[in-house]
């Protein structure tokens, strides 16, 4: 579950940190998540790079998540970010494909 003091511990340890924003009646993060978790490609390249894996999960509006979404530039779902040790957050699109996936975890 998403918590800033969390990913930060994460990305100051060294790991590559994976956040999905993310509400289970956007119908977008629905279909991004299927598709990209369920690639066999994603989940190998998750795996090699041990990418930590955090859910914001904003089906209540919860305003710890709202507050991260605004720190990103965003008022809504979904929204993908790729965070690493001394790089910029890399913001991915809305649509989602695995090749979009596996292309922005290598650069990271």
């Amino acid at each position: 579950a998403y918590s800033e003091a969390r990913v930060n511990e994460l990305v100051s340890s060294g790991r590559t940190v994976y956040i999905d924003f993310t509400a289970e009646w956007c119908i977008t993060c629905q279909v991004n998540e299927a598709r990209v978790f369920g690639s066999t490609d994603v989940r190998q390249m998750l795996m090699a790079k041990n990418v930590a894996l955090v859910k914001g999960d904003w089906t209540s509006s919860n305003p710890v998540i709202t507050q991260a979404l605004k720190r990103y530039g965003r008022n809504g779902v979904p929204l993908n970010v790729i965070l690493a040790k001394g790089r910029k957050p890399e913001i991915l699109p809305n649509v989602l494909t695995p090749g979009i996936v596996v292309e922005a975890l290598k650069r990271n």
